[in-house]
């Protein structure tokens, strides 16, 4: 059982986080493309210079988040594929399905554009979060 205290708590954290986001969104605009020059130097922070390109989960940006379209686009010229959150019930285990730029999203339980149902499930070996 979540008590009110930890309800309020994470409320006022998420508006922090939120805040802290959107200045970031100011102070560094071109952010979402630096992630996709990036990618290949945080691949190999993360697995080294050895890694065989896998699953990498991004997400669709909303508001102030930076865009992950750059680094997906980056991630696809390494070989990497890539999925989305899609949410199937409100009470079950966050589920990735297979996703390329360009293919088509609809919204799903939760409202978020997401991969089509017919879209296979994938298990991500690297999650992105905004």
């Amino acid at each position: 059982m979540t008590e009110p205290s930890d309800v309020s708590a994470k409320a006022a954290l998420r508006l922090h986080a939120r805040n802290l986001r959107k200045a970031f969104a100011r102070e560094h605009a071109p952010a979402d493309w630096r992630a996709g020059e990036q990618a290949g130097r945080m691949l190999s922070a993360l697995f080294g210079e050895t890694q065989t390109p896998g699953v990498i989960a991004l997400y669709r940006a909303h508001g102030s988040e930076i865009d992950p379209e750059p680094l997906a686009e980056a991630l696809i010229q390494r070989g990497w594929r890539l999925a989305l959150p899609h949410t199937e019930a409100f009470d079950a285990p966050m589920t990735f399905r297979a996703w390329a730029p360009g293919e088509p999203l609809a919204a799903d339980l939760m409202g978020v554009a997401a991969p089509l149902a017919s879209a296979p499930e994938i298990a991500p070996d690297v999650v992105t979060a905004p």
